[in-house]
């Protein structure tokens, strides 16, 4: 379950993509789609370094593709 600190992390993330890209504000849900995908492959201090997604999957995430 997303906790109400993530949920203003994720916000925020989408704020700035879509005003540093001057993205229309109908592509919203598409830039909150990214922004947890890029959150769930980022490592945190809360989880000792690993991602979200190798601690759910016990496999670390291929990032390769990302830039």
């Amino acid at each position: 379950m997303v906790q109400l600190r993530e949920n203003g992390t994720i916000m925020n993330m989408v704020r700035y993509m879509l005003k540093s890209k001057n993205l229309p504000s109908y592509l919203w849900g598409e830039v909150v789609s990214t922004t947890t995908y890029i959150l769930n492959r980022s490592p945190t201090k809360r989880l000792e370094g690993m991602t979200p997604e190798e601690a759910r999957t016990g496999l670390k995430p291929d990032v390769a593709h990302l830039r």
